[in-house]
C-alpha cells in the first residue's frame, strides 16, 4: 500500500465515524425523552423492565423500586398528556400495577402510586393488550424448557449454513410473518426491541434490493425473499449506548436466521459494508427512516433435495474461548 494511499485512509474513516455520529445523535433522545413517541416509549419500556427484572431476582429485596414506580407514573402521565394513551403506555401501566400486586403480596403498600395508577388506569379503558402479551414476570417450568430443546444441538448449528442454492417454490406471507415472530424474540437491551426487517418479496423489488449489495451474485435471484434488517437509533438515550443498535441489531438478524432454519428454510446473511453516499442512497431509496441504521441484508429460500455449501472451516476452540483467572 503506498503512502498515498494510508494518508487518504483516514479522512475516509473520519468521513464514516462523522456519518453515524451525526445520525445518532439526531436520533438518539439525548436531551430527553419526549422528543418523539418513539423515543417516549422507549423510555417508559426502559424503566418498567427494570421493575420486571426486580421481581424476578431469585430472592428481590423488601418495596425495592419505590422511587422507580414514581418515576415510570410520572413519564406515564406526561405520555399521555402528550401522546395519547395506547397499547405501549398500557402495557408499562400493568407493568406498575404487577408490581404493586407484586409488593402487597409481600406486605408493602405505596397508596400514592396505587391511586395514581388506578386514575392512569381509567384512561387507558378503551386500551387492551394483544392476548399474548406477557408483562411482569412468568413462570416457567424447567421440563417445558427441556422438552422444547432439538434433540442434538450439535446437529442443528452444524445444518446452519450459508445456502446460496434455492428451490424455486416461494416462502409465503404467512411462513415471513411466522419468522419475523419468532426472530422478535431476540433479546434487547432493557427490552428496548430496536430491530426492525424489511421483507421483498417481489422479483422486481427483490433485484433492486440486490443491486445496492456487492456479495450475492450468482445466487441472489434465485432468493424467494430478500430481508433487509435494519435497527432503531431513537430509542437509546445516551453515548454509551452509541453503538448498540448494531448489537441489538446483529442479534436481531442472527435470531431471524435461526428463525429461518428451524422452520426449515436456507438463508445466506449479505454484509452491508458501505459507506456513507451508498447507505443514504440506499435507506432513501427504499424508505427507510433516517433514524435506523441497516444492519444487514438476508436472501433465503427454500431447500433443495440436495445442494452444496462452503465448508467455512472454525478456528480452533482455544482461539476463540479463554477461561477466567
Amino acid at each position: 500500500m503506498s503512502i498515498l494511499t494510508r494518508f487518504f485512509i483516514f479522512p475516509k474513516l473520519f468521513v464514516c465515524y462523522a456519518y453515524d455520529a451525526i445520525r445518532f445523535g439526531r436520533s438518539a433522545h439525548l436531551f430527553g425523552p419526549f422528543k418523539s413517541r418513539n423515543t417516549a416509549r422507549a423510555n417508559l419500556m426502559r424503566l418498567a423492565h427494570s421493575l420486571e427484572k426486580g421481581m424476578a431476582l431469585p430472592a428481590p429485596r423488601r418495596g425495592f423500586g419505590d422511587s422507580l414506580a414514581a418515576a415510570v407514573l410520572a413519564d406515564l402521565d406526561s405520555y399521555i398528556e402528550k401522546f395519547s394513551p395506547d397499547e405501549a403506555s398500557c402495557c408499562v401501566l400493568t407493568i406498575v400495577e404487577s408490581t404493586l400486586d407484586f409488593h402487597a403480596r409481600h406486605g408493602v403498600d405505596w397508596p400514592e402510586h396505587s391511586l395514581r395508577a388506578k386514575r392512569l388506569r381509567e384512561q387507558h379503558e378503551k386500551i387492551h393488550l394483544r392476548e399474548e402479551t406477557e408483562v411482569g414476570t412468568v413462570h416457567i417450568h424447567r421440563e417445558d424448557v427441556l422438552g422444547a430443546l432439538p434433540k442434538s444441538p450439535e446437529s442443528f448449528f452444524h445444518f446452519r449454513r450459508s445456502v446460496r442454492q434455492f428451490a424455486p417454490e416461494p416462502i409465503t406471507r404467512e411462513e415471513v410473518e411466522r419468522a419475523v415472530r419468532l426472530a422478535q424474540r431476540s433479546p434487547s437491551v432493557c427490552n428496548r426491541q430496536g430491530g426492525r426487517v424489511y421483507a421483498y418479496t417481489d422479483k422486481a423489488e427483490r433485484e433492486h434490493v440486490l443491486s445496492f449489495q456487492d456479495g450475492n451474485a450468482g445466487f441472489g435471484d434465485m432468493a424467494s425473499v430478500v430481508f433487509v434488517v435494519t435497527s432503531e437509533m431513537s430509542i437509546f438515550y445516551k453515548n454509551g449506548e452509541r453503538n448498540q443498535a448494531f448489537v441489538d441489531g446483529g442479534l436481531f438478524a442472527m435470531s431471524l436466521v435461526f428463525a429461518l432454519h428451524a422452520m426449515g428454510f436456507g438463508s445466506c446473511l449479505l454484509n452491508w459494508s458501505r459507506g456513507p453516499k451508498e447507505d443514504f442512497r440506499f435507506r432513501k431509496e427504499l424508505g427507510i427512516p433516517d433514524s435506523q441504521v441497516v444492519i444487514t441484508l438476508l436472501a433465503a429460500g427454500r431447500l433443495l433435495p440436495e445442494y452444496s455449501v462452503a465448508a467455512s472451516p472454525r478456528n480452533a476452540l482455544e482461539e476463540v474461548l479463554h477461561w477466567g483467572r
